[in-house]
């Protein structure tokens, strides 16, 4: 792009000095006009030309630099942000009551794999330098990355903290279940005592509450008319979103930890 504008200012400047050096005799103005504008046209239209596809490419790296830019912006500092792999894919997420999917129903060999992948991820490194950015004190005695790790402090992304929440209730409602398919209580009821076990579940749910307040979803849920309804309409839970990459994300994380 640097190049293209610099082109653009030499053929603009040698449009100039070419202007100094034209001649209009005085006594032959109105036959020499059509020689004049013959020697400039093709300038003006280069210069028109270099102009527009100036005017393109900025607006083509405006547009691609846009959805990392706001990512930037509207977010906490993170190492994935900074890594620029963050992408967007606009979808309608299946939300229907009785959408199947392999992280839904009683606990199985198959669901607690599907829930374990999605939350059960490594730590990566948070330089040193970056602790302002996330309002933490260097003074306090965050777990160091390993030396030959990295160079400053262990950090585990938010979003797989709010999934293991997510399991920690739901393994709560499938209690009796989970025991009866394995044989033994989850592991996160294992050495817990009872007050223990609700305190952890209140914070996950507290935790869960302030980050969907915080995110504030006004994607609107539309409402179908239907007389064969109980109440004559029914909601519409296949809702449009614009969704980060997930497993991409997931992906980098594995890439990148430094510590299990």
């Amino acid at each position: 792009m640097k190049r293209l504008l610099q082109e653009v200012r030499h053929s603009a400047h040698s449009l100039i000095q070419r202007q100094k050096y034209i001649h209009v005799d005085s006594n032959a103005r109105s036959t020499s006009s059509h020689s004049m504008l013959a020697r400039t046209l093709p300038w003006f239209l280069q210069l028109a030309f270099f102009f527009t596809a100036f005017g393109f490419l900025t607006f083509k790296y405006q547009t691609v630099a846009t959805d990392q830019a706001c990512t930037s912006r509207l977010s906490s500092y993170s190492p994935v942000i900074e890594a620029g792999i963050i992408q967007y894919t606009s979808y309608n997420i299946a939300g229907d009551f009785e959408q199947p999917s392999v992280y839904r129903g009683r606990p199985t060999n198959k669901t607690e794999a599907a829930w374990k992948r999605l939350f059960i991820a490594p730590g990566i490194n948070i330089p040193e330098a970056n602790l302002p950015l996330l309002n933490k004190s260097s003074t306090v005695s965050w777990l160091r990355t390993p030396e030959t790790k990295g160079d400053g402090y262990v950090g585990y992304l938010e979003v797989f903290h709010q999934l293991h929440c997510l399991h920690m209730i739901r393994l709560k409602i499938y209690q009796k279940e989970y025991e009866e398919e394995f044989g033994h209580p989850a592991a996160q009821f294992g050495p817990e005592d009872a007050a223990i076990t609700a305190t952890h579940i209140d914070h996950c749910l507290e935790t869960l509450r302030l980050n969907v307040m915080c995110t504030a979803d006004v994607t609107p849920v539309m409402i179908v008319a239907d007389d064969t309804a109980p109440l004559g309409r029914y909601v519409d839970f296949n809702t449009m979103h614009k969704c980060r990459n997930f497993w991409d994300i997931r992906a980098w994380v594995d890439q990148n930890k430094v510590m299990d």
